[in-house]
C-alpha cells in the first residue's frame, strides 16, 4: 500500500488546479460549443418543467389567492432584487450539485490511495453514497418547485379568470431565460457523469455560474418590469 507523503493534500490541490486550468483553457477554444451544450440541456429541462407546471396546473384544486403579480402599479427595482435573490438560492443548491459531483466522484477517490483501513473504506464508499444524497436532494427540489408552481398558476388562473395556458404563455420571456440559467450547473453535471469526466466538474461550475447571474439579472428585470404588462394585456 503506498504511504501517504507529508505533502499528499498539497499534491491532490495541486493536480486539481492543473486539471481544472487545463479543462478551462480546452473550453476557452471553443466557448460557444461547451455553453452551447450545458444550454440545450438545460433548456430542454425548462420546457419539460414548464410542461409539468401546466399539467399539476390542471389536475390541482385551484382557489382564490391575494396574492397576486404586480400588476396594479408601477414596476421597482425591489421587484427584480427579490426575484433575483430568489433565483439566485436555486441556482446556488444547483451549483452545489455539480460541486457535489466533483467532490465525491474525483477528489476523494484520489485521496483513497493515501488511506487506510476504515478511513480507506469510506472514501472508497463515500462518493456513491453522496451521489445518491445529492440526486435524490435535486429530483426533490425539482418536484416541489414543479409543484408549488403548478398550485400557484391554478389559482392566478382562477383568480384573474385567465387560462392555465395564457398565464404561462405571459411568464415564457422570463421563465424560460430564468429557468435554463439555474439548470445550466445541473445540466454540466448531467453531460460530464454521462461522459465520466468528473475532473470537469469545478471548472463546470466556476464557468455555469459565472454564465448564469447576467442571465437571472436580465429575467428578474424581465419579470418585473415587462411581465406586468403581458399580463394586463392578455387580461384586457
Amino acid at each position: 500500500m503506498e504511504a501517504r507523503p507529508a505533502n499528499a493534500n498539497n499534491e491532490i490541490f495541486e493536480a486539481t488546479m492543473l486539471e481544472t486550468r487545463e479543462t478551462l483553457a480546452r473550453w476557452s477554444k471553443r466557448p460557444l460549443h461547451t455553453i452551447g451544450r450545458w444550454a440545450l440541456v438545460a433548456l430542454g429541462v425548462a420546457v419539460s418543467m414548464l410542461t409539468a407546471v401546466l399539467l399539476v396546473s390542471h389536475l390541482s384544486y385551484a382557489q382564490y389567492t391575494s396574492s397576486l403579480p404586480n400588476i396594479m402599479h408601477d414596476p421597482q427595482a425591489s421587484d427584480a432584487v427579490r426575484v433575483f435573490i430568489r433565483n439566485s438560492l436555486v441556482l446556488a443548491l444547483h451549483a452545489f450539485v455539480c460541486l457535489a459531483g466533483f467532490m465525491a466522484m474525483r477528489a476523494l477517490p484520489e485521496q483513497t490511495r493515501y488511506k487506510r483501513g476504515i478511513d480507506r473504506w469510506i472514501h472508497q464508499h463515500a462518493g456513491r453514497f453522496a451521489m445518491v444524497w445529492v440526486t435524490c436532494a435535486t429530483i426533490f427540489s425539482i418536484t416541489t418547485q414543479t409543484w408549488i408552481l403548478g398550485h400557484t398558476v391554478a389559482d392566478l388562473s382562477l383568480t384573474l379568470d385567465i387560462s392555465q395556458g395564457t398565464l404561462l404563455l405571459t411568464v415564457l420571456p422570463h421563465a424560460l431565460i430564468e429557468l435554463t440559467a439555474v439548470f445550466l450547473p445541473l445540466a454540466a453535471f448531467l453531460i460530464a457523469s454521462r461522459q465520466g469526466h468528473w475532473h470537469e466538474l469545478l471548472a463546470a461550475t466556476v464557468v455555469t455560474v459565472a454564465v448564469a447571474v447576467p442571465m437571472l439579472v436580465v429575467a428578474a428585470a424581465v419579470e418585473a418590469y415587462v411581465w406586468p404588462s403581458l399580463l394586463n394585456s392578455a387580461l384586457s
